[in-house]
């Protein structure tokens, strides 16, 4: 009586590295991931190269300032992206703030630090199926180095553009002054404005500027 042999599956040389590749990625199951996928677990803000923890925070040093404003509910809800979201407070006004924020002496970029300046809108609620989320909406966060852009857009979906920044914080005079530009073109200042250089005093007449600093 013969013995049936089994017919042997032949893979490809593509398709045997693709399955070295995905073996490789199961190594790492608590890792974050970022094209290009083949170079394994990139280091970033989250881990080092071998998707671990990474130690060092408590010398990074951040200031931060944060210009709050009024403005039209109609017009600040333009810039909501789905119906889903909407501005819950009373009145045709509600609020939004322009952040700008200097981090220093950051780890997993050996020391070095970046810029980046977001606006946010108030009193945003997001309904969905089960529950409602109500908290501060981010409409976009320049910053002015890739790596935190690629790090915060792939591995959390933040809406992170790149742009020049310069600043000026001084916390002992209260004082903020900032630019944001690509190739030269100023944007995303006060209206009339190339760069905002303001004291305390000053903004209070129509808004409030905080200045604040912690290290992590």
């Amino acid at each position: 009586m013969g013995l049936s042999k089994k017919p042997l599956e032949l893979k490809t040389s593509a398709e045997a590295r693709a399955e070295s590749k995905a073996k490789r990625l199961q190594n790492y199951p608590n890792a974050y991931f970022r094209m290009p996928l083949g170079f394994g677990p990139f280091p970033g803000p989250r881990q080092t190269e071998a998707g671990l923890s990474l130690p060092g925070w408590p010398s990074v040093a951040v200031t931060t300032a944060t210009l709050t404003f009024k403005a039209s509910k109609a017009h600040l809800s333009t810039y909501l992206p789905h119906e889903c979201f909407s501005i819950d407070c009373p009145g045709d006004n509600s609020f939004a703030s322009l952040c700008l924020t200097s981090l220093e002496n950051l780890p997993w970029l050996d020391g070095r630090g970046y810029l980046h300046y977001g606006f946010y809108i108030h009193d945003v609620i997001c309904k969905g199926k089960d529950e409602i989320v109500r908290g501060k909406y981010l409409v976009v966060l320049f910053e002015n180095r890739a790596d935190p852009i690629m790090s915060g857009r792939e591995e959390l979906g933040y809406a992170k553009l790149y742009c020049e920044l310069e600043n000026k914080l001084s916390l002992s005079r209260g004082t903020c002054s900032c630019e944001a530009s690509w190739e030269g073109t100023v944007f995303g200042m006060p209206q009339g404005c190339r760069h905002f250089h303001m004291s305390l005093l000053d903004w209070r007449r129509f808004s409030q500027l905080k200045l604040s600093t912690q290290r992590l």
